[in-house]
Order: C-alpha cells, then sequence, then structure tokens
C-alpha cells in the first residue's frame, strides 16, 4: 500500500535536490575554494555558509546560483578569510 504524499515529503526531497544541484554548481566553476562551502535550504533560500580566500570567490559562489533559474533567493553568509590563502590568490600587496 503505499502512502499519500501530504506535500511536506516533497518539498523536503525538492530542497534536498536543490541543495545537491547548488553544491554540483558551485564545483562545476572550477574554483578549489568554493568546492568546500555549505549549503542549507532556509524558508526557501539556499544560504551559503564557510569561508573563502576572497570577495572575488565570495561572489562568484552567489552569482553562479543566481544565474540559474532554479535559485530566485541566495542568502550569502560566506566570510573572507584572506589570511588563509595561498599566496597566488592573495594581494601583492600583502606579501
Amino acid at each position: 500500500m503505499e502512502v499519500p504524499n501530504t506535500g511536506v515529503e516533497s518539498r523536503a526531497i525538492r530542497a534536498d535536490r536543490q541543495l545537491g544541484f547548488a553544491m554540483e554548481l558551485l564545483k562545476s566553476t572550477g574554483y578549489p575554494a568554493l568546492t568546500d562551502i555549505q549549503c542549507r535550504h532556509c524558508n526557501g533560500a539556499i544560504v551559503l555558509q564557510g569561508r573563502v580566500p576572497s570577495y572575488y570567490h565570495k561572489q562568484i559562489a552567489q552569482a553562479v546560483l543566481l544565474a540559474d533559474p532554479a535559485f530566485e533567493l541566495v542568502q550569502n553568509l560566506l566570510e573572507v578569510n584572506g589570511d588563509d590563502a595561498p599566496a597566488a590568490v592573495r594581494p601583492r600587496w600583502r606579501e
């Protein structure tokens, strides 16, 4: 006997798929700094959390998701931690 879908479960499944898709999009950018970002679903928005080496990476993460029609709301809580960035992505004035 099949249990009828109440709608709550389907929203949860949709949110899980959307999170998986968000992670795939971030990884597809080719930026290693974007592969460790955590994504979660909150009130219909994708929330980005974690640390990135520059404001550029923070912007790229948000722009990649917003460019896809599957994502209408993105809350970008990424922290920029330039001190941990490899020399190749740190501004030259810091060297």
